[in-house]
Order: structure tokens, then C-alpha cells, then sequence
């Protein structure tokens, strides 16, 4: 039986403790700051979604290297 636990951003599976790792960071007008790990669901957007998010909303998204 698999049991997984989330408790104060760490992932427990079994006997095992895993640490979420970060995999972007938004950015809302500069004021709001988010980032997002490998537990949430996230698709990671185009060059081109990234641009018009800046340009339109103000929204700077930053990709982190895998």
C-alpha cells in the first residue's frame, strides 16, 4: 500500500523524504512573487506565452534548468 503524506512542503512516501524541487518563478508586477516545484501541476509555457505575459500583464516567468 502506497500512503504519501504532505506535511510543511515535504513528500513523504513510505520511509522516504523527498524535497520538492523548485522549478520556476513568477513574478506579478514585481510585487508578488511565487515559485513553483515539481509537486504542482504546471506546463510550462512557450517563448512566445512567456513575452506576452510580460508584455500584457506584467507577469515575468522565470524557467529553472532541469
Amino acid at each position: 500500500m502506497n500512503m504519501n503524506y504532505v506535511t510543511n512542503n515535504l513528500t513523504t512516501v513510505g520511509s522516504c523524504i523527498r524535497v520538492p524541487k523548485t522549478i520556476a518563478h513568477i513574478t506579478l508586477c514585481g510585487a508578488l512573487h511565487f515559485d513553483i516545484n515539481d509537486t504542482m501541476t504546471f506546463i510550462k509555457p512557450t517563448p512566445e506565452q512567456i513575452k506576452n505575459l510580460k508584455e500584457t500583464f506584467c507577469i515575468d516567468v522565470e524557467l529553472l534548468d532541469e
